[in-house]
């Protein structure tokens, strides 16, 4: 054996015990995440196995999809503050504010709660619900960006799947004991949840309440209302579209839409783990990586949800009663769906670099003539008798493509980024979907 042979092995050897660290920790950290994100996405699937009428069904989804938005309105944009001033500016003294600030919106929330139990009585059954996920969810995402900036990947996805896996054990419950599921009950067990998640908040705003000073608290907002306004609109395009089905065609199509909603976008969890693992690395890269990364990723992710089309509603025939009575008339809303979760994942993606660039206003502006459109052209196809399920999700994914455009023009525009390779390729799939529906259905 040569010696440059010898060097190499030597080399390998000595970097081993580190290389064995590596992927001895993302295994840990792959086996965390798929615990913490299959329990997100098992959770509703088994719920609409247990309640007794998909109605019910349906009233969760459409909790759950308010409850996002309550949580966008309650953070003000400060999951995305903290790695702007922690991160990009590296400005000291702003921590205990991002701690302070669920303090806040849980006491909130909590009175909310307890006046209308006491007094008021008027808040709907299922708008309580939203209320109490939007608080938990809105709680779990700032400490899960408050994580994840300083690499503390493992614990925020935990905390990231935190609400689903608290449903969870109460759907286990239901499972194993027979009886029937009690969404008051369902609620007691997540109100234990926020109020645990409501310790550990007020346990760091303790120890760092040395820094607290209502002048950066108030230049963090500041920075971040702006992206209060892109979180909510972001949310209504990609994750929204059963508030308004509810008010369209009400809770069993909410269900039915739901139900297939759930599968197309298990794509989506691929694309949180890089966004979890390089989290620090996409805000800090340059766009021709990042163009690169994005197309590729793009193109693996349109062949996984393309499988799983063909492939998940035989599969799983036996375990879903979905699939196995109505997945024939409801395999084009799969179809449309999974090109929804496509798109969806190219907007998260530019959502990140918006947002890093400060362009969020820039991209309220379109995004709000989007939204009013969107909602316009739903009104006005419900007027005519034209709107189902299909009609309101095509509708839906050509917004989405939109979205996106807008977001490589104004990246383009104002800052000189060029996302070329991305932007073809997005242009390439909404083709690819007009074609392909077009001939199979």
């Amino acid at each position: 054996m040569n010696r440059k042979a010898t060097a190499t092995l030597t080399r390998l050897g000595d970097a081993w015990p580190a290389l064995k660290g590596q992927i001895r920790r993302l295994g840990l950290f792959a086996s965390i995440f798929l615990l913490g994100k299959i329990s997100g996405f098992v959770s509703a699937l088994w719920l609409s196995q247990l309640v007794t009428d998909m109605a019910s069904y349906g009233l969760f989804e459409y909790a759950l999809s308010v409850g996002i938005l309550i949580a966008i309105a309650l953070n003000v944009g400060l999951q995305a503050a903290y790695p702007y001033f922690n991160l990009k500016k590296r400005e000291r003294g702003f921590r205990s504010i991002f701690y302070f600030h669920p303090l806040l919106c849980s006491g909130l929330i909590g009175g909310i709660l307890l006046m209308d139990y006491w007094l008021f009585q008027v808040i709907e059954p299922k708008l309580q619900l939203a209320l109490l996920i939007g608080g938990i969810i809105a709680m779990q995402l700032l400490l899960s960006y408050i994580l994840k900036s300083h690499e503390f990947i493992i614990r925020a996805v935990l905390l990231d799947g935190g609400l689903f896996i608290a449903i969870n054990f109460y759907n286990l419950f239901v499972w194993l004991s027979g009886k029937p599921y009690d969404f008051e009950t369902l609620k007691s067990l997540l109100l234990c949840y926020f109020a645990g998640l409501l310790v550990i908040c007020f346990f760091h705003y303790w120890k760092n309440r040395q820094d607290f000073s209502w002048k950066r608290y108030l230049e963090a907002i500041s920075f971040g209302k702006h992206l209060v306004l892109s979180s909510t609109i972001v949310i209504v395009l990609t994750n929204g579209a059963r508030i308004f089905i509810e008010y369209f065609l009400g809770l069993e199509q909410v269900a039915s839409y739901s139900f297939y909603f759930r599968f197309a976008v298990v794509v989506i969890l691929i694309q949180q783990v890089f966004n979890i693992a390089f989290f620090k690395k996409i805000y800090r890269s340059k766009a021709a990586q990042l163009d690169n990364f994005f197309s590729a990723f793009i193109i693996g992710a349109l062949f996984v949800a393309m499988l799983f089309w063909l492939l998940l509603p035989n599969l799983l025939s036996g375990m879903f009663s979905f699939f196995e009575e109505g997945h024939q008339g409801y395999a084009p809303l799969y179809f449309i769906l999974s090109f929804h979760a496509l798109f969806w994942i190219s907007i998260s993606f530019n959502e990140n670099i918006i947002y890093r660039e400060n362009l969020s206003r820039q991209m309220n502006r379109a995004f709000v003539l989007l939204l009013v459109g969107m909602l316009a052209i739903f009104t006005l196809l419900h007027l005519c008798a034209w709107l189902t399920l299909f009609s309101f999700a095509i509708v839906n994914l050509f917004f989405l493509f939109w979205a996106t455009d807008i977001q490589f023009s104004l990246l383009l525009k104002h800052r000189r980024l060029s996302f070329r390779h991305s932007r073809l390729l997005n242009r390439g799939m909404l083709l690819l979907f007009a074609i392909s529906y077009l001939l199979i259905f």
